[in-house]
């Protein structure tokens, strides 16, 4: 197994400490696109950088998009704290 090849990406809010990972967006209380967020185990995986940051661009609420990154999990951070995502990317 090569860890260096395992890698997951996860969309953070650059403005939030903890719970800060993009769960989901949509309808809250009659307001539209409000974002939803979350720890790491909540948060919505991707599989690449590039899906990860399409989805950033294109999919987020436009608001939203400069108050976010990707973050970059890499085989062995999975693995040590977050386990439950680990069988994701080794696949």
């Amino acid at each position: 197994m090569n860890d260096t090849k395992q890698r997951l990406y996860l969309v953070k809010s650059n403005k939030l400490s903890d719970y800060a990972y993009y769960v989901k967006h949509g309808y809250f209380k009659g307001k539209r696109d409000v974002i939803s967020y979350g720890t790491k185990k909540m948060a919505r995986v991707f599989t690449t950088e590039k899906e990860a940051t399409e989805f950033l661009l294109n999919k987020l609420p436009e608001w939203g998009r400069s108050e976010h990154f990707v973050e970059e999990l890499d085989g062995l951070s999975i693995l040590m704290h977050h386990p439950e995502l680990y069988h994701a990317c080794s696949a």
